[in-house]
Formats: C-alpha cells, sequence, structure tokens
C-alpha cells in the first residue's frame, strides 16, 4: 500500500507506506519519502513512532486552526 499526500497547492506528493527489512533486526517500518527534482526526502520510523507522529501530526494541526491568521 502507497499513500499519496499533496501539499497545499497540491503538487510534489509525499509517499507513506510500510516496509518489511530483509533484515530480521531492522523488521517492519513505515517510510516517509519524497522525490522533487534531484532532490529526496527518505525518513523510516517503527510502527511506534509512525503513530507517535501522526498524534502530533493531529496536536499541531488542531494548534493550526486555532491561530489567529497572520495579516
Amino acid at each position: 500500500m502507497k499513500i499519496y499526500i499533496n501539499n497545499f497547492v497540491n503538487s510534489y506528493p509525499v509517499q507513506v507506506s510500510p516496509h518489511k527489512s530483509t533484515d530480521p533486526a531492522i523488521g517492519c517500518t513505515v517510510m516517509i519519502y519524497q522525490h522533487l527534482g534531484a532532490l529526496i526526502f527518505q525518513h523510516n520510523m517503527k510502527p511506534d513512532q509512525a503513530r507517535a507522529m501522526a498524534a502530533a501530526l493531529i496536536t499541531c494541526a488542531e494548534e493550526a486552526e486555532k491561530e489567529e491568521p497572520v495579516t
């Protein structure tokens, strides 16, 4: 499964996907990946770290909605 999330201008999607390593010491991870021209961003984390990131994103989204608009 791959999930693509666009940015606020609906371009340059970030890919989020599960990954199972062939190295048993690593095991399963969640990968965030983005490719833009010659630049590549990849961040792998364990499932518990991905859950913590998801909670942080929800918290930040809720806080952002409370913020006063910038004028």
